[in-house]
């Protein structure tokens, strides 16, 4: 941009980017300690859950497919955070936008997968307690597989159309900062379905089947209902999990807007003019630390609910050596999930598969 005075042009003070220098270094470098230690904490959760058989399957696979989510996005933002530090101490005038399109679509993928298995967990805990789907049957294995298959596979390809530029846009704001902004109508199209499917939507169906659930609780009489309550508060549990995620996945989209801004500068040698853009600084920070504080909620509640997954990850991280196999819950907690397979083939509604 320039300005003239008394018919001299003369260049305004170089563009420094707000995001350079040490904050925005240690910005990156503390969120990313965070993400290392949530990666560390559902890779172990993970392992436990693949370990734990007395667990029922169902519970398995939905609570593992959450985590695997959490780990694609953690996998984002370890991309961004890195790439935000090395472009910092070693700029690159106009880096590569792949790496950039690759960080935002495991973000958008991720996140959508959190969103759509929070849902799906609500779902299966309706159908164990209206169904009493307990007991051990291979064929309701292989379907509940094949669901979860579709799921991520539907998922998957909603999140694709990411990696068109002339859909979703990404760029790093000032060579330093990897993002997305609007370029047309589909930005804004896709932008809206994307938040009413994976946003309004899943959490509208774990809202609605969790409280199908309590009704049918509240009106009918279940056996062993304090394990059923319990499954059913833990659902409420996540569905504060699903708020979470909401505001670490949606409201960055909704923000994506405003992370960057056009300017109108002049292109000295062609003599016309162009567009820029740069940085909303305060929308970057507020941005990434919701997406990597929205990691911590679910890995902590599934440690807090399940007792035997608690019990056995506290065995492996104070290095016990042996699974102390408790199977009652701590005085206090009494409300807490813990679903176990029975030993031998029962008829009691409390067999979960």
């Amino acid at each position: 941009m320039w300005s003239s005075a008394n018919n001299t042009t003369t260049p305004t003070a170089p563009y420094v980017s707000p995001l350079s220098g040490p904050g925005f270094v240690v910005f990156n470098g503390l969120l990313l300690l965070v993400v290392f230690a949530v990666v560390v904490l559902n890779g172990i959760i993970l392992l436990a859950l693949l370990l734990e058989t007395s667990t029922a399957r169902v519970v398995r696979l939905a609570l593992g497919s959450i985590l695997v989510s959490c780990l694609i996005v953690a996998l984002g933002l370890v991309m961004y955070h890195i790439s935000g530090i090395i472009l910092n101490l070693a700029p690159v005038d106009d880096p590569s936008s792949i790496p950039c399109t690759i960080t935002a679509f495991l973000l958008g993928f991720g996140g959508a997968a959190r969103l759509v298995f929070m849902a799906t967990f609500a779902v299966t805990v309706y159908m164990v307690v209206r169904y009493h789907k307990g007991s051990s049957n291979k064929k309701k294995d292989i379907c509940f597989i094949i669901t979860i298959l579709i799921l991520w596979g539907i998922t998957f390809a909603a999140v694709v159309p990411m990696v068109f530029s002339n859909v979703v846009a990404t760029h790093y704001s000032d060579n330093i900062s990897c993002g997305t902004r609007p370029i047309n109508l589909n930005s804004y199209i896709y932008a809206t379905a994307y938040s009413l499917l994976f946003g309004i939507g899943a959490f509208t169906v774990t809202m609605v089947t969790l409280i199908i659930t309590v009704c049918y609780i509240r009106n009918r009489t279940i056996t062993d209902e304090t394990v059923k309550k319990a499954m059913v508060k833990f659902g409420f549990f996540l569905l504060l999990g699903n708020s979470i995620n909401i505001l670490g996945i949606i409201v960055p989209i909704i923000m994506a807007t405003l992370v960057t801004s056009s300017e109108v500068v002049t292109d000295t040698e062609e003599n016309q003019q162009k567009y820029e853009y740069r940085p909303f600084t305060e929308g970057i920070y507020v941005a990434y630390t919701l997406m990597n504080l929205s990691l911590i909620p679910t890995p902590v509640l599934i440690l807090c609910h399940f007792s035997r997954l608690r019990k056995k990850v506290k065995g492996w991280l104070c290095f016990c050596g042996r699974d102390q196999g408790i199977h009652t819950l701590s005085s206090g907690s009494q409300s807490k999930l813990t679903l176990q397979k029975p030993h031998r083939k029962t008829s009691t509604p409390s067999s979960i598969v």
